[in-house]
């Protein structure tokens, strides 16, 4: 004997969650043990129980945290982040989708973990990038600096050297070249 839906007839398989004719839940009310060739009732109504508004939040949140961490590539970190996140949400929503009629949010999941995927290696490059052109930048900012230094400090040696040198010493200095 097979199992047969109270609500629309639709012959079940054994394991079914939800009939894949009318969404219904299956449980031991709303479901018969009856010969699938016996006559069926088609004119049973349907189960307005049933939620098939149900959503899939982590399958969501996955794909919006994929597209953003894809969107903010150029920054560093961030993308890290949001596609761990949404690798994350999105299993999470792949498996929650099993249980939910129609497997709702399966798409949203996988998208949501290809986005957050390809966003945590881009990321990871240009992460990389941004701690490259720092480094460069500090040290070229650090040569800079000695070299400023150098010709600032030799500048006041010059002018401390100019004002040590008084009068009397100028004509000595002037008298021995024959001035």
């Amino acid at each position: 004997m097979s199992k047969v839906c109270n609500f629309c007839g639709n012959v079940l398989n054994d394991g079914d969650k939800f009939c894949t004719k009318c969404g219904a839940v299956i449980n031991d009310n709303n479901v018969s043990g009856q010969n699938v060739n016996t006559q069926t009732n088609y004119n049973a109504q349907p189960n307005y129980n049933v939620n098939n508004n149900a959503s899939n939040g982590a399958a969501v949140a996955a794909m919006i945290m994929g597209i953003i961490g894809l969107v903010f590539f150029w920054a560093p970190i961030i993308p890290l982040i949001l596609g761990i996140l949404a690798l994350v949400f999105g299993i999470k929503g792949l498996n929650a989708s099993n249980s939910l009629p129609q497997n709702k949010g399966k798409g949203m999941g996988i998208a949501g973990i290809v986005c957050g995927s390809i966003a945590m290696i881009i990321g990871f490059i240009y992460t990389i990038i941004w701690i490259m052109a720092f480094a460069f930048v500090a040290t070229e900012y650090d040569t800079y600096k000695n070299e400023f230094n150098r010709y600032y400090n030799y500048d006041i040696d010059l002018y401390s050297t100019v004002q040590t040198i008084d009068q009397d010493n100028v004509k000595t200095i002037l008298d021995d070249y024959n001035f």
